[in-house]
């Protein structure tokens, strides 16, 4: 939640393809691309976004076809209107949307911790100004 509140832009969006796979890892590739089904926060015009995933050494967030299958749904944030960016790597930066719900994970002291929301609560706190009036 820190990460998206931050962001200038977060889009919801479809899995349609990805880029080369990585040498390393069978499920890891260089990038991929996405269909913006909605825009939740901020201003996205393009249809698509490409996104650059991390080859290893680059602090981004890894294209894994398990953890992003095709066709699956996603909110991601994005730092701008480029239609070729990078899966931010630090924090939170995407969730995924399934049967209604999201739900979301944190490290904390190296043990990951979920919290499911349902999808119309998790978008309220997205768009609701956090500095206040």
């Amino acid at each position: 939640m820190e990460t998206y509140s931050q962001g200038k832009t977060v889009v919801k969006a479809t899995i349609i393809s990805y880029g080369p796979r990585l040498k390393h890892g069978k499920t890891l590739h260089e990038d991929m691309m996405v269909e913006i089904v909605q825009v939740i926060k901020g201003e996205y015009k393009a249809k698509h976004l490409k996104l650059l995933g991390d080859p290893g050494w680059m602090c981004r967030g890894y294209i894994d076809s398990e953890r992003f299958p095709v066709g699956s749904t996603h909110l991601f944030m994005t730092y701008g209107t480029e239609t070729e960016q990078a899966l931010i790597g630090c924090g939170e930066s995407t969730v995924r949307v399934k049967d209604g719900k999201i739900t979301t994970t944190k490290m904390i002291d190296y043990e990951p911790l979920s919290t499911t929301y349902e999808y119309q609560t998790y978008i309220d706190l997205l768009t609701t100004d956090m500095d206040g009036p």
